[in-house]
C-alpha cells in the first residue's frame, strides 16, 4: 500500500498583507478575501492529520524578511 505525507506552513498575516499590497494592482486578493484564506488555513492544520495522510509535518514561517 501507498504511503501519503503532507506538509505545511503559513506566514503570519502582516507579512501575507505586505507582499499582497506589493503585488501589480491586477494580481492583488482583496485584503478581506486574503484575511478569510488565511484564517482557514490557520484553523485546517490541526486537522491534517485527519486527512488520511500517514504523516504530516507543519513548518513555522521563517521569520525575517518574509521572503
Amino acid at each position: 500500500m501507498e504511503s501519503a505525507s503532507g506538509s505545511a506552513t503559513t506566514r503570519e498575516l502582516p507579512v501575507c498583507l505586505r507582499r499582497n499590497a506589493e503585488r501589480p494592482a491586477n494580481r492583488r486578493v482583496p485584503d478581506d478575501v486574503l484575511r478569510w484564506q488565511h484564517q482557514l488555513a490557520v484553523e485546517a492544520l490541526p486537522g491534517l492529520a485527519d486527512e488520511g495522510f500517514d504523516e504530516v509535518r507543519l513548518y513555522p514561517a521563517v521569520s525575517g524578511s518574509g521572503r
